[in-house]
């Protein structure tokens, strides 16, 4: 397998099952409400930041998923020591399959 081995993680049996397998990142979905999944009720970022910690101390790299924007990305980073190490998102960059803006212009 060339490249990082993912995983998705919604709870903590499936954060330890991902570290069980051998991932090397996982993604902590969703933590917002999400226009993709609008019937799964989100994490929030109490508890994602939770799942995200348990999968530092598990050996994985956690990202988050799920409503991403600048600001929901900006509080889940401003916590000190805080586990996340990035995020993925479909609505934040791209509208109808066009992007919208490169992505490093949002930080």
């Amino acid at each position: 397998v060339v490249g990082p081995r993912t995983a998705a993680a919604h709870n903590e049996n499936e954060v330890t099952a991902a570290a069980d397998a051998g991932f090397d990142a996982i993604f902590i979905a969703p933590v917002f409400a999400t226009q993709s999944h609008i019937n799964t009720p989100p994490l929030g970022v109490t508890r994602a930041t939770e799942l995200a910690r348990l999968a530092r101390n598990k050996g994985l790299t956690p990202l988050a998923l799920g409503g991403m924007t600048p600001s929901q990305w900006q509080c889940l980073t401003t916590a000190a020591r805080t586990p996340w190490h990035g995020f993925a998102a479909i609505d934040f960059f791209a509208d109808h399959g066009k992007l919208k803006k490169p992505a490093l212009d949002f930080f």
